[in-house]
């Protein structure tokens, strides 16, 4: 059921009002009972997991839950600060949890040792009101993963971080939340809050985006960040399978036919820099787009602030984040 974004939430706790004081005065009480009310489950255990769970747990939402059915590899410690050389080969969302309950004791915090593509049935989806997937899934399973949520109204977010780049999707369906109006006047401006709504698309339409030369409703340009067509190239590549790191042979191989669905120039991929994106996630990439990624979740469960709508892509090259309408 939709909540609606006046609705009367119980009192915080004299602790909870303590504890949370400095974002209270930011964002509101009303904003902060919504947190607390909030369910998340992070799925995947990554550098971008563990940076999402501790920005949602250190605000506050009343549950998280870490689910993960991959062991800590080497690999892990260049960005997932959760784990200690000691947990190799241990599951990754149990060996997080010690550290995440440590953040802030008073959110619900535990682990579930298993894989998201395997939990298909609505009581699990129904736990929580948000699903943030933080590894990389064939999108093909992504897509179905949006269509379950969507059915049980669980909002869904899907991102992956690569050396290069990272990037997120959203989809929050049919969503309340207040926003900023600014009204210019004679002698200055005002600022109102008011109830505003933003309808999201499913998940696999953005696979219906096209290249144009002037901006239509929801395209790519010309002006469109290198980064968002090579983010395609990515998607086309973990299509059916997200076993590997393509390679920048792998990636040539697809522009032919990612550039020609897309409509888009083959030079405007830039591939010639794609060797700078094809390997694992450096901790500095993970912190800025679980920060990024950590403050929608944050909006979603405060109902406070204007979403991203619908994609977020963050380019190393440029150190710049680009929020795009992708359907």
């Amino acid at each position: 059921m939709k909540r609606n974004v006046s609705e009367t939430i119980e009192e915080l706790t004299d602790e909870e009002r303590k504890l949370y004081d400095r974002q209270i005065r930011l964002w509101g009480l009303e904003a902060q009972r919504r947190l607390n009310k909030f369910r998340v489950c992070v799925a995947g255990m990554t550098g971008l997991g563990a940076e999402v769970a501790k920005n949602v747990i250190l605000a506050g939402v009343a549950q998280v839950t870490l689910m993960d059915h991959k062991e800590v590899l080497e690999n892990d410690f260049r960005s997932q600060f959760m784990v200690k050389p000691q947990d190799l080969g241990k599951n990754r969302a149990s060996a997080s949890l010690s550290y995440a309950r440590r953040l802030n004791p008073m959110v619900k915090t535990e682990a579930l040792e298993e894989d998201i593509l395997e939990k298909d049935d609505s009581a699990f989806l129904k736990q929580f009101d948000m699903l943030v997937v933080c590894d990389m899934i064939p999108l093909k399973r992504a897509f179905d993963l949006d269509d379950r949520c969507r059915k049980n109204n669980v909002k869904l977010i899907f991102g992956h971080v690569l050396a290069g780049m990272g990037f997120f999707i959203s989809d929050l369906m049919n969503f309340d939340f207040v926003g900023e109006v600014i009204n210019h006047l004679k002698d200055g401006k005002q600022v109102k809050n008011e109830p505003m709504n933003r309808l999201y698309p499913p998940m696999r339409e953005i696979m219906n985006v096209r290249y144009v030369n002037k901006r239509s409703g929801a395209a790519l340009t010309k002006r469109t960040n290198k980064c968002v067509l090579q983010l395609y190239l990515l998607l086309e590549f973990y299509k059916e399978t997200a076993d590997s790191i393509p390679t920048k042979e792998d990636l040539e191989n697809l522009l032919p036919k990612v550039a020609e669905r897309l409509g888009a120039p083959e030079e405007r991929f830039e591939i010639d820099l794609l060797d700078e994106i094809l390997s694992h996630e450096p901790g500095p990439v993970a912190a800025t787009v679980g920060g990024v990624l950590g403050q929608e979740v944050v909006k979603v469960a405060s109902q406070n602030c204007v979403p991203f709508h619908n994609s977020f892509v963050f380019d190393v090259d440029t150190c710049q984040g680009v929020v795009e309408l992708l359907k």
